[in-house]
């Protein structure tokens, strides 16, 4: 056996005899372990933070609170999520429930954010967690599910939203492999979860591909979990075969991958200039977020042919581009997806820009038609900070959103991990709260956000983020699967958040500020050591931010 294979089978080894006492554990113990994840968070916030910006290039001062978020940010929040269903589990045995529950249709419908004064405060959007149709809203049967769970990390960010939900939410015993574009900062995970690590219930493999492939192959492991996209899942599950008729490897695996991410503006006359341009700046903020690295970066912006604001909303839209202080580029083969999304469309429809400064160069591809879905950025998850704008012709709102749900639905648009949908007011009278419900009980998409991004439905513990269940091996585009969940429900289709049309938490521009650096870093002190001095400093820097 090879040192690469001794190495992995070691890791292999240390965990596999635990599977069923970990299952087993008082509920009270793994609490601690919880509590004690959180208690090492705090003590490697800054540390932690400093990395994440340094294996992406962030040296300015105003990108400084991207990495803190990324990293020990959205870790914090994962973990307190989890502590407070384990605290409801030893004290009580069962899980929280959420704060309410409604029917929509066949669907049951549970508001799983805010579930608490301090959450309402913190992040004003509502998160609702969407069941199967026909099914209860029943708790736990998730935690039978034990096992030795191989998890190759994602190469794009550093929360272990992965390890926690494999292990807290579920309850199996993981080998986790270290993605080599981050080595930088995920080595971190390894301080997080020393004493699970010690304690032989979590091992953690060294990057690279031999190790990773000798992981997957291996009998012992029972489940696979990936973060990444679709060529590698294919590499993964069938090798060489392009056909995809004969696995390579049998065990069952999720994945977690990307989609096209539609942007969708519903038409409306009544948008205001300051409107429009809050919503483009927005945008571009959303767009540009961790250079364009992220499975839900908005990348499919449709908006109505007719739509009166439409040209001032471009115009806008390339002005936050432009005027602010940009990204470098940190992901591996961006400028080529870029290039080749140029290249797929006529000259005279593609708008390249230059924003101040950074490496980080977007696109819009303007003016396409239904004519033109199933080209290649309808197809393609561009991971790059590429937008294609759809126009499509509707005759009213209602028309407007019945036609999107289609589109957005269909095998011309690829992926169905997460949409936005933008809706102003006077266009949200129109539809009514059930012409809504019922347009939104229509998406086929893992996450759905009204009047917010979809990729905030990472942020929320109690939600869910995956796919849509309608992939499978052989075309497995976002992916199968869902992580989070951490009430445990039994039978969660996706997720739908909604934020007011106007909110303090959307982006102000491409970049942030170096008010929302500090806004970030506070965030991340905070949810690594929850308590009223922190929260009043994140506070205070909230108020600084809304100045």
């Amino acid at each position: 056996m090879s040192d690469t294979n001794q190495h992995v089978q070691s890791q292999i080894d240390a965990v596999k005899v635990n599977v069923s006492k970990w299952k087993n554990l008082n509920d009270s113990k793994k609490l601690e372990y919880l509590y004690d994840a959180r208690r090492m968070l705090d003590t490697i916030v800054d540390e932690w933070g400093v990395a994440c910006n340094k294996v992406r290039g962030y040296s300015e001062p105003h990108l400084e609170g991207n990495g803190y978020g990324i990293g020990p940010g959205m870790t914090g929040l994962h973990l307190n999520g989890l502590i407070r269903t384990y605290e409801s589990l030893a004290k009580t045995g069962k899980a929280p429930a959420g704060k309410s529950t409604r029917k929509v249709g066949d669907q049951t419908v549970v508001t799983v954010y805010p579930l608490s004064f301090v959450e309402q405060i913190f992040m004003p959007i509502t998160t609702e967690l969407w069941l199967e149709p026909g099914k209860p809203a029943t708790q736990g049967k998730c935690r039978e599910k034990a096992g030795v769970c191989a998890i190759l990390s994602p190469g794009n960010y550093e929360a272990p939203m992965d390890i926690l939900s494999k292990m807290f939410v579920e309850s199996n015993v993981c080998i986790y492999a270290r993605h080599n574009n981050i080595a930088g900062s995920n080595c971190f995970i390894a301080k997080l979860f020393k004493k699970l690590i010690k304690d032989g219930y979590l091992s953690i493999v060294d990057p690279g591909i031999p190790n990773a492939d000798y992981l997957v192959r291996s009998s012992e492991i029972t489940e696979i979990l990936m973060t990444g996209g679709c060529a590698t899942f294919d590499k993964i599950v069938w090798g060489d075969d392009k056909t995809k008729t004969k696995r390579r490897i049998e065990t069952p695996i999720e994945a977690e991958l990307g989609a096209v991410s539609p942007y969708i503006i519903v038409p409306s006359d009544d948008w205001s200039d300051k409107q429009i341009s809050h919503h483009a700046r927005a945008l571009a903020g959303w767009k540009c977020l961790n250079s364009s690295a992220v499975c839900a970066s908005p990348q499919l912006l449709i908006t109505s042919k007719n739509w009166k604001h439409k040209e001032a909303f471009m115009n806008s839209l390339k002005t936050a581009f432009t005027s602010t202080e940009g990204y470098p580029i940190f992901y591996n083969g961006t400028q080529d997806r870029v290039d080749q999304a140029a290249n797929a469309y006529p000259a005279d429809q593609v708008q390249k820009i230059a924003p101040k400064k950074g490496a980080l160069k977007p696109i819009i591809v303007k003016s396409l038609t239904e004519k033109d879905l199933g080209s290649w950025s309808t197809q393609n998850e561009a991971f790059a900070p590429v937008l294609v704008n759809l126009e499509i012709e509707a005759d009213g709102v209602k028309d407007f959103m019945k036609k999107t749900a289609e589109i957005v639905n269909s095998e011309k648009v690829f992926g169905s991990l997460s949409c936005s949908v933008m809706i102003h007011p006077t266009a949200s009278e129109k539809i009514g709260n059930d012409g809504l419900d019922k347009w939104l009980k229509s998406m086929e998409w893992g996450t759905t956000s009204v009047n917010t991004w979809g990729g905030n439905g990472t942020l929320f513990p109690t939600g869910l983020w995956g796919a849509y269940p309608k992939h499978s091996p052989a075309d497995v585009q976002s992916g199968i699967g869902v992580l989070s969940n951490a009430l445990m429900y039994d039978f969660p289709q996706k997720q739908v958040l909604r934020s007011p049309f106007i909110a303090d938490n959307h982006p102000r521009s491409a970049a942030p500020s170096m008010t929302d650096a500090l806004l970030l870093k506070r965030m991340s002190y905070y949810v690594a050591n929850p308590g009223f001095c922190r929260f009043a400093s994140l506070i205070a820097a909230a108020v600084r931010a809304k100045l």
